[in-house]
């Protein structure tokens, strides 16, 4: 029995989140909209700690009126700082490709993550006066 390669794939960024400072705290499945396989509630590791991001399995537009089981028609992971409300999120939110090349795009995800954790730790740390500007 083959393993699905998006199966592969989620499996590789469980496993990688740790490694560059977030954890997987909560997994949606159920009562999705059609364009969303999945939603994990990320929380950063480091600073500041417990900070949350989303990542969400993306279904192909093509794809989503077919039956498919678990992993299949997934094209890409949309990663935001909040639960996203449809699949064409807007400039905070980032989009990164599961297709074969897939392991090229995880640098740019993984700096994506780290750029939202890095300006919430700069709102959180900036004063009033500071934020307004």
């Amino acid at each position: 029995m083959t393993v699905p390669a998006k199966k592969t794939q989620k499996a590789r960024l469980s496993q990688l989140l740790p490694e560059r400072g977030w954890r997987v705290a909560r997994v949606e499945r159920d009562d999705l909209d059609w364009w969303a396989e999945e939603m994990w509630l990320l929380e950063s590791l480091g600073s500041p700690v417990g900070y949350p991001t989303y990542l969400t399995f993306l279904v192909d537009p093509q794809g989503s009126g077919l039956a498919r089981g678990v992993g299949d028609a997934v094209w890409a992971v949309l990663a935001s700082p909040s639960k996203p409300a449809t699949w064409l999120e807007g400039a905070d939110a980032s989009r990164f490709g599961l297709g074969r090349h897939w392991a090229d795009g995880m640098p740019a995800l993984f700096e994506y993550l780290a750029s939202l954790r890095f300006n919430a730790l700069n709102v959180r740390t900036a004063g009033p006066s500071e934020q307004s500007q």
